[in-house]
């Protein structure tokens, strides 16, 4: 009796762990998802300044602006100088595919006001 309940604790907090590693993933492919909507967003801007605004639907907008909000929040608090909010989004969208490298959102914010 004691083993079972014992093994039941220990499942858990092993499937809590893995659900909050799995957020954690979640939050990290949505900003790099949504800081290359951005980055697309002003590679457009640059080669058909009038037409990027027209052709950017409002998903991909809502997209752009999170990546952007959250980069220049963090920036702010952190002290990023170094870094334009551009610099940190272009970071964060090189990263796409490869969030495996990062834990948690902080780490690549981090890495990106510093890079």
């Amino acid at each position: 009796m004691k083993n079972t309940v014992i093994a039941s604790i220990l499942i858990l907090i092993s499937s809590i762990s893995h659900a909050k590693s799995s957020q954690a993933f979640k939050e990290l492919e949505n900003l790099t998802a949504s800081c290359s909507e951005l980055m697309g967003i002003y590679q457009s801007r640059e080669k058909q300044e009038l037409l990027a605004a027209q052709t950017t639907s409002l998903s991909e907008a809502l997209r752009a602006g999170y990546c952007k909000g959250v980069v220049e929040q963090y920036a702010r608090e952190n002290y990023c100088y170094k870094s334009s909010w551009f610099e940190m989004a272009k970071f964060i969208a090189v990263q796409r595919g490869y969030e495996e490298n990062f834990r948690k959102l902080n780490t690549i914010l981090k890495m990106a006001c510093n890079d």
